[in-house]
């Protein structure tokens, strides 16, 4: 995936209240708004990684 839709990809999901961003001088992080939506992404990705 190219920079700018990553970018544009990201900007969705914090908009849509998933993540939340914190800049640090040139960096930006991004990590999940809930808890609870980490944990269901998490076990999303572990039973797709599992069928692979």
């Amino acid at each position: 995936m190219s920079v700018p839709a990553t970018s544009q990809q990201l900007k969705m999901l914090k908009q849509a209240g998933i993540l939340v961003q914190r800049n640090t001088g040139k960096m930006v992080y991004y990590s999940f708004a809930n808890p609870e939506v980490e944990g269901v992404i998490t076990s999303l990705l572990s039973n797709i990684i599992e069928k692979i």
